[in-house]
């Protein structure tokens, strides 16, 4: 009789990753963020003193910049402590990735299983009838998490992780169609977008196709187009009308940032950086303070865009490191040996930009986190082959 054999992994890396997936659906105990964030710091310490030493770079400078300008905006509104370490904590992923892509494997294993267990539990929610909201007209369901978003970035993360880290046999297709499903459900439009982007570089990947090409990224643009124009096209379906379910309306592009799309981030925008480029030059080029929108009365109004929150908290400058710091990136990951790590990398690196179009990114660490992780680790990747190819010449 066969014994079965029960694997219990010991590495704090994987540990770390399954208890962040795991605290990302309990977002009521703030305590979590900040056990989590010590895990990470001291995740960070043991690899300083033991690891490999790092070798500078230059976007390891410009993430460090990045930090200051949002710990100078966070000492002018102190009070909001907990937003400043979600910010702070995803850079400091960055670096955790820089040491620890040596464990490459053992994350994968950690965010598949982890990934697949959050999936599994808000299903069972779900079937429950549970976690759904009604935003406005729209019925919304949101799971186990704060907000729509948060739980639709989770499964579009579930999705590209699953479709790297397995062979994709009949039964892996299971889990993938219960989160196209519940992606639906959600109504998060900007979520399909993201979806057709991972799955474009997906397909590359398994061609074993350049991914960063002129080429590809007309090709993408294309399928980006067709995507808008479908949504449009099925939110006029009475199927689409009758369960609620957002819908896309425009007579031209240009209206696609329109109130209704927009949900009126569009006007919160407009508000907010009407009233930031009022503020002296020092401040539009190093930013305000955490609490910019509070101190003018817009105390219920978050940004609602990446962008826009690195724009006011950072200035000018800062959102230039900003951009730069994933234009570096982006050219690290195209010269990463490891193609997988590469594509993975880049796939969940679109979600976070392009999702931070829609909510802060930067602030929401399960948006974040496993980005600038992957992010730390292909710069690595990339230093160590550049190494190899300098001894060989």
């Amino acid at each position: 009789m066969k014994q079965l054999k029960v694997k219990i992994h010991t590495h704090p890396i994987y540990i770390f990753w399954m208890l962040k997936i795991i605290f990302d659906m309990f977002y009521q105990l703030k305590m979590l963020t900040v056990i989590i964030t010590a895990f990470a710091i001291l995740l960070l310490i043991i690899a300083i003193t033991k690891r490999f030493p790092l070798k500078p770079c230059i976007s390891d400078t410009i993430v460090i910049l990045i930090a200051l300008m949002f710990t100078g905006s966070w000492l002018k509104s102190p009070e909001l402590y907990l937003d400043y370490l979600k910010i702070i904590s995803s850079l400091l992923l960055y670096f955790l990735g820089r040491f620890y892509v040596k464990d490459i494997d053992t994350v994968w294993e950690s965010l598949t299983s982890s990934l697949l267990f959050a999936l599994v539990i808000n299903l069972i929610v779900c079937l429950a009838g549970k976690g759904t909201i009604v935003w406005g007209s729209a019925v919304t369901y949101r799971g186990m998490y704060f907000f729509k978003t948060d739980f639709a970035v989770m499964l579009c993360y579930f999705l590209i992780t699953w479709i790297y880290n397995k062979k994709m046999e009949k039964s892996d297709f299971i889990p993938l169609a219960i989160a196209v499903v519940l992606i639906v459900l959600c109504n998060a439009r900007i979520i399909y977008l993201c979806t057709i982007v991972a799955l474009f570089i997906f397909f590359q990947y398994r061609k074993n196709k350049k991914i960063i090409s002129f080429k590809n990224v007309l090709m993408l643009g294309c399928a980006f187009l067709v995507c808008i124009y479908a949504l449009r096209f099925v939110s006029n379906t009475k199927f689409f009308q009758d369960r609620g379910l957002l819908s896309l309306h425009f007579d031209k592009l240009s209206d696609l940032m329109n109130a209704s799309n927009t949900q009126g981030r569009n006007e919160i925008w407009t508000l907010l950086l009407t009233a930031f480029n009022r503020q002296n030059i020092f401040t539009k080029i190093f930013g305000a303070a955490m609490n910019f929108n509070q101190i003018f009365g817009y105390s219920g109004l978050n940004e609602h865009n990446t962008y826009v929150k690195v724009l006011i908290n950072t200035g000018y400058c800062g959102l230039v490191l900003f951009a730069l710091l994933f234009f570096i990136a982006i050219k690290e990951i195209n010269d990463t040996p490891d193609r997988k790590l590469s594509c993975y990398t880049l796939s969940v690196l679109m979600v976070f930009l392009i999702v931070g179009f829609s909510v802060p990114t930067i602030l929401y660490t399960n948006c974040s986190w496993i980005p600038l992780f992957m992010i730390g680790g292909c710069i690595s990747s990339a230093q160590e082959n550049y190494n190899v190819e300098v001894v060989e010449t």
